[in-house]
């Protein structure tokens, strides 16, 4: 006699095979509930099949489960609610089927999700009808018999090689059409319809299925490092919790943030849970779009709306108009319960911007899209979610990122924050001089260590190369071809117009005008055709035609003594025809104006003068519209010539355009202009253009800076007392800064610092630092101001003279407070171990080492070395109380200077 089920014999007649799968689920519900599942994953991956070929649903051999379930077509037929029980399904099953433990919780809930599926899809069918389906019940618990073939062991090695049975199945060619098309359609049609009105008499548990899917269970089928892992259970217990609104996942460059969004946007789509992704440019946004599979779009996009476009008029000058956008908040339609993600929320500003000819809400980004997504309502389960990389480069104008500062999310927004930080490098593989090189430049930002900078160029992955081998190199990795794999950064506009020039020389020789095959880049985000093209979008010239429109445009201003002073702006144009392809891969075409005069420019942008000269162009070309009527603005947003593509050429970008992007090969040339020393800012945005390669990294003019680099001897046009006053104020603020207190003003007095300070009480009080003419604190004084004060004086005295390290003569067990210190001591004993002398002892001052060495007849010298606020060693100096010879002292002080000469520093400066 066969074996029959509890709840399924419903199956029996029509789908035996399906039936078969159920026996063993239900037999082994209680004792083993990983075979249980698996046989549940069975059922599902079968159940779905029949329905792919029922209805001739095309997938591809290779999709897998999870890709079948998400096709478009397969979702046009089966309801949304049924499609998360079988994601539910196949979550655990794959766990199972991988050798993860489950317990007998899982295995019951899903004997009633599959229940529930087998009930819809026979309802559906019109197999039966809704009184011929018995109430699920739950088996009893029974024991195996293990000497059977149905042992433990034997059972699952059966259930997962049926699941693989299924799935080499499922990877054959798909059955040609037998039906027409409108045929098959009409039979989709009548089958979602039948499922709709089935799925409104039936009770799914939807809440059931949606609590016990978990983010964990969702990620199980992929290969996660411990970081990954950690970062997983974190944001499910956010996503569930009611605790934190806000989480902040920060992550070094390569740790796998992109692809954490992929499969966290993938779980909220599967349980129902909206979300929307933005980012703070239309680049950063089709990058995510692509890489994640996600609609993404700019937060400006998201959050503003184009209100009005309004004329300014010098005193009702002709020839002076302007104009500037203006963009409200658009009203918040999502629901209660969205999730915001933002992506590379590093690059978010919450400081006033205010372009002239654009203004977007406040002018405050940040603040514009907390007030839009309103999180402090208690009448909805909003969350925000920011990610990025925050040893990148900071808003433009600010020195920090405040997204992605719980500080100031908490403080300014009453947000209430959790956090995660990734650290464990997955997208360049170990050994990588991309992944040392960037670890370097990260762990000194995290330690504000800006003493030195030393690439390491030994890897195979990271090469040093001269000017003279630019564009051997560059045509070795390309050819003659445009390539898509390499990019060249720099650091400024005329670099990046430098590099553009020498790269088409090779690639268009004897072409001094635009060619078709041309890779151009998009400066400004615009529309064409409904198609949004954003800034940073890269486009491929297919057609240029062969004549430009140029014309001169005069600007009027009127000067300080009342004279009109007329500029003449010349402005030129050439129509094109490009292409690019969109989030899905699809290749589109446009035809377009360009402004060919930006274009061959060395700037990065229009001009001031250049976007007034297109707005007064427009309207000397349209004098029969009158200034600010709703023709006029419908006639300036279509106008050809006014809307004209704003482009560059795209062999070479700059850091902070290439921010959010990557290539296969990365030419960067280090030396940028606006750095001029080693500073924070020079580490951001070295940082940044070194990990926009996921392969090969080329170098020019890396730095190889090291401790005491550029170290001069005093008199050699250093200010002394300026640079350690310099230094002495640094320190002093720290440590203020460090007890919550708030500096309102300093007095700079002779030989005297006053601070005026104020409390996070409310208490002010002024305390003064004397120092001596060497820049060294020799006294603190409580001018004004409570005992509330005494723990702040007692911290600054630590900056006296008397009260720092008194020496140590056992020089190999001194104790080093900070790494660049020791790092300079090494150097400093290797340069005069050559010499007839040995270091005796040391003293760690403030901004000072004080050095003592003596020869070998008992001659001493002190040498004074100064570094400042940043680490930088700058200066160095004998004390005048030697007793070693002076010629000895020479050759002493010179071997110094010329030991910590140039190693290689940024244009030159150090």
């Amino acid at each position: 006699m066969s074996e029959t089920t509890l709840n399924f014999e419903f199956l029996r007649r029509n789908h035996p095979e399906l039936h078969k799968h159920m026996i063993k689920a239900e037999k082994f519900v209680h004792s083993e509930p990983t075979v249980c599942i698996i046989k549940l994953r069975c059922f599902a991956e079968m159940l779905v099949a029949d329905i792919l070929k029922k209805f001739h649903i095309d997938v591809e051999e290779t999709d897998n489960f999870y890709q079948r379930l998400t096709n478009s077509d397969f979702s046009e037929v089966v309801e949304h609610s049924i499609i998360k029980k079988l994601h539910a399904i196949r979550v655990k099953g794959n766990k199972a089927a991988h050798g993860s433990e489950l317990n007998e919780a899982d295995s019951k809930w899903l004997l009633k999700e599959a229940f529930l599926v087998a009930s819809w899809y026979v309802l559906t069918t019109r197999e039966l009808v809704d009184s011929e389906l018995p109430n699920f019940q739950l088996p009893p618990p029974s024991q195996p018999d293990n000497t059977s073939d149905d042992s433990s062991e034997r059972a699952l090695s059966a259930a997962k090689a049926e699941l693989k049975a299924l799935e080499e199945q499922h990877k054959k060619t798909q059955q040609e059409l037998s039906e027409t098309r409108d045929e098959l359609r009409q039979k989709r049609d009548l089958f979602s319809s039948r499922s709709k009105a089935v799925i409104g008499r039936m009770s799914l548990e939807d809440q059931t299925t949606r609590a016990n899917l978990k983010l964990t269970d969702h990620f199980s089928e992929y290969s996660l490092t411990a970081d990954q892992t950690n970062l997983v259970r974190a944001l499910e217990d956010f996503i569930a919790g009611k605790s934190t609104n806000t989480f902040l996942l920060r992550g070094y460059a390569g740790t796998g943030k992109t692809f954490i969004i992929k499969g966290l946007t993938e779980y909220l789509r599967l349980i129902g849970r909206n979300f929307v992704v933005a980012a703070p440019t239309g680049k950063a946004a089709k990058v995510i779009n692509k890489k994640a599979n996600v609609d993404a779009y700019t937060i400006h996009r998201t959050i503003y709306s184009m209100r009005d476009i309004k004329q300014y008029k010098e005193e009702e000058l002709d020839g002076s108009e302007t104009y500037k956008f203006y963009a409200d908040l658009t009203p918040n339609e999502y629901s209660a319960d969205t999730i915001f993600i933002v992506d590379e929320a590093s690059m978010i500003a919450d400081c006033y911007q205010e372009s002239e000819f654009f203004r977007f809400g406040s002018g405050f980004l940040l603040s514009d899209l907390m007030k839009f997504v309103n999180i402090d309502h208690n009448d909805h389960q909003k969350k925000m979610i920011f990610i990025g990389d925050n040893a990148q480069l900071p808003p433009v104008g600010m020195n920090r990122s405040p997204a992605l500062d719980m500080d100031y999310l908490g403080t300014k927004f009453n947000l209430s924050c959790a956090d995660y930080e990734l650290v464990e490098i997955v997208r360049q593989r170990e050994g990588s001089g991309v992944l040392a090189n960037a670890s370097m430049l990260r762990q000194q930002l995290e330690a504000h260590d800006y003493s030195k900078l030393d690439f390491d160029t030994s890897a195979p992955n990271v090469d040093h190369i001269e000017y003279s081998e630019f564009i051997t190199r560059y045509l070795e990795l390309n050819g003659t071809a445009v390539s898509d794999d390499t990019m060249v950064v720099c650091g400024s506009n005329s670099d990046v117009a430098d590099f553009n020039q020498r790269i088409r020389e090779e690639l268009f020789p004897d072409c001094t005008e635009l060619q078709p095959k041309e890779k151009l880049l998009v400066v400004q985000n615009t529309e064409i055709d409904g198609q949004f093209i954003s800034n940073g979008e890269f486009i491929y010239v297919t057609n240029v035609s062969s004549k430009h429109e140029a014309r001169t445009i005069p600007l009027k201003r009127k000067k300080s003594d009342g004279s009109v002073e007329v500029t003449q702006v010349p402005l030129q144009f050439r129509r094109i025809e490009f292409a690019l392809r969109d989030e899905a891969g699809l290749v589109l075409r446009f035809e377009k104006l360009i402004i060919e005069s930006l274009l061959f420019s060395k700037e990065g942008t229009l001009t001031s003068d250049e976007n007034k000269a297109l707005y007064v162009d427009f309207c000397m070309r349209r004098p029969e519209l009158k200034q600010g009527s709703l023709e006029f603005k419908n006639h300036l947003r279509s106008d050809p010539y006014f809307n004209a593509l704003r482009v560059k050429f795209g062999y070479a970008i700059t850091a902070h355009k290439a921010q959010g992007s990557e290539w296969r090969n990365v030419f960067v040339k280090c030396s940028a202009p606006q750095f001029s020393s080693l500073t924070e800012g020079y580490f951001r945005w070295l940082y940044t253009a070194i990990t926009r390669t996921s392969e090969k990294l080329l170098l020019l003019d890396e730095p190889h800076i090291k401790v005491g680099t550029g170290i001069k001897k005093v008199g050699a046009n250093i200010t002394d007392l300026e640079s350690q006053l310099e230094a002495l104020k640094h320190k002093s603020e720290t440590i203020i800064k460090s007890f919550g207190a708030n500096i309102e003003s300093v007095q700079h007095l002779q030989f005297l610092e006053r601070f005026h300070i104020q409390l996070n009480e409310g208490h002010t009080g002024s305390i003064d630092l004397y120092y001596n003419k060497n820049g060294e604190v020799t006294r603190v004084r409580l001018l004004r101001g409570e005992n509330t004060f005494a723990p702040l004086v007692k911290a600054l005295e630590g900056l006296q003279f008397a009260n720092i390290n008194a020496g140590a003569d056992d020089i190999e067990s001194y104790q080093f407070d900070q790494p660049f210190l020791r790092d300079f001591h090494d150097r400093l004993s290797e340069l005069v171990t050559p010499l007839p002398v040995h270091i005796t002892n040391l003293k760690s001052l403030s901004f000072e080492q004080r050095y003592t060495l003596a020869d070998d007849e008992g001659g001493t010298i002190t040498l004074k070395f100064y570094y400042n606020g940043k680490r930088r060693f700058t200066k160095f100096d004998a004390l005048p109380n030697f007793s070693i010879n002076p010629e000895l002292k020479n050759q002493l002080m010179n071997a110094i200077e010329q030991g910590f000469g140039d190693d290689g520093g940024i244009n030159g400066v150090h």
